[in-house]
């Protein structure tokens, strides 16, 4: 158990929740937007890898099949996300 980013005021959580990169298992999901194809090259926005990562199976997006209206968030990652957003100023992001 540890804290994300070792955050005293966020919960003792597992080790998989943290989504850190030091995991023992590299393997990740995402679900980024195509922008364009240049030749055998994706590029893409929003992808939830470090670079260099490598890619093991491309799918396209089917909402029936990954919209999750029953998904939640848990409290400690909403502390952690608005955080983030207060650091990151007014527009929610860092690009």
């Amino acid at each position: 158990m540890r804290q994300p980013e070792s955050r005293a005021d966020l919960p003792a959580i597992g080790f998989f929740a943290t989504r850190t990169p030091r995991r023992p298992n590299p393997i990740g999901l995402s679900c980024p937007r195509l922008l364009r194809r240049e030749a055998n090259r994706l590029i893409v926005t929003g992808i939830d890898a470090w670079d260099s990562t490598s890619i093991l199976d491309l799918k396209g997006y089917f909402p029936r099949d990954e919209d999750r209206p029953d998904a939640t968030v848990l409290a400690w990652l909403l502390a952690l996300w608005a955080a983030h957003d207060t650091e990151r100023g007014p527009t929610g992001h860092n690009h």
